[in-house]
């Protein structure tokens, strides 16, 4: 929803349309968006980032302001034009710092997650001090994730070639982001909706083909990534794209969303709701093997379901969705 020039009888008319999307804003989100105005990362007229920027607390607001203070020209720079040509929608995702501490509970072994005992400690807390983000498990019976996440060394890793010893994956669940997401509706594998909707303008540019489905993740890693996805070092297509975008490919990197950020962005665009699996970043050691790590499909727990699949598989049920975002460290 955003006012296109033309679109009403005049200025003012435009203007009375919007203001109740402005009076919602708190006073403190009404800072933000003075700031993404300030920076031309927005236009009056955009609205599509408010349901975002209405999930934010004051001390979030405050967190995502010194972050855009701090690297000013960084985010001043960036072709905003150009990330909306790519369907890429801006964001700003709340971090949940319960959540976090509960997770590394259970990393440091705090939280048993492998008992019937652990198990209940960790959903009641979940669901006592945050009960509208999904859980990265499924009760009462499917505790997969964090079990890997648990062992030691960690089972859920960011290198995909072989080392001595592996680059962990913590998720990452109290961070404040800012991230732009390939903004392509679910739908359920196999119906008309699916043909029409699972198509990217983003892979397009990447991968020579729109399609967001039947997309193997090794073609992915090797579109994305030179060598060792962990060493996050972009292929040449990779850097076009972010160059295009005015992006530096030392600051910012396209990567497939990480499950902390499927399942803290779920409720605001409906994901989890259809019998289609979503590739995230990282991945699972598993019997020796590396599998891609995905979830997000309606009948695996929707987005509190994490799963792995070969690298090799690709199926009109798994699908891609690329973030833009700051290089992750």
């Amino acid at each position: 929803m955003s006012f296109k020039e033309g679109s009403y009888s005049s200025v003012d008319e435009a203007r009375e349309r919007i203001r109740p999307a402005y009076d919602k804003l708190s006073p403190e989100q009404s800072v933000l968006q003075d700031k993404l105005l300030e920076f031309s990362m927005v236009k009056e007229s955009d609205l599509e980032h408010f349901k975002s920027v209405y999930t934010l607390g004051p001390k979030q607001v405050d967190s995502i302001i010194k972050s855009l203070d701090r690297d000013k020209k960084i985010w001043q720079g960036i072709d905003y034009a150009k990330a909306k040509e790519l369907d890429l929608e801006l964001n700003f995702i709340p971090g949940n710092e319960f959540a976090e501490r509960l997770l590394l509970e259970v990393i440091d072994k705090k939280i048993d997650i492998t008992t019937d005992e652990g198990r209940k400690i960790f959903v009641d807390q979940w669901n006592k001090e945050c009960p509208y983000l999904p859980m990265p498990c499924v009760p009462p019976n499917d505790f997969w994730y964090l079990e890997q996440l648990s062992q030691t060394p960690t089972r859920i890793i960011a290198n995909r070639g072989k080392r001595k010893i592996n680059q962990p994956a913590i998720p990452n669940f109290a961070e404040d982001e800012i991230l732009f997401v390939d903004n392509w509706q679910e739908q359920d594998f196999g119906t008309a909706e699916a043909t029409e909707s699972h198509h990217s303008k983003l892979l397009e540019a990447l991968l020579g083909d729109s399609s967001t489905v039947n997309i193997s993740r090794e073609t992915l890693d090797n579109a994305l990534w030179s060598k060792n996805p962990a060493n996050r070092q972009p292929t040449k297509k990779h850097q076009e794209i972010l160059k295009q975008l005015k992006c530096d490919p030392k600051e910012f990197e396209l990567r497939p969303i990480r499950q902390d950020e499927y399942a803290r962005l779920a409720t605001s665009y409906g994901w989890g709701q259809k019998n289609l699996w979503t590739n995230f970043d990282n991945y699972s050691l598993e019997g020796g093997g590396r599998f891609g790590l995905d979830g997000g499909y309606r009948y695996n727990g929707g987005a509190s379901g994490v799963d792995y699949s070969r690298r090799g598989n690709a199926s009109g049920d798994l699908s891609v969705r690329l973030v833009l975002s700051r290089k992750q460290k």
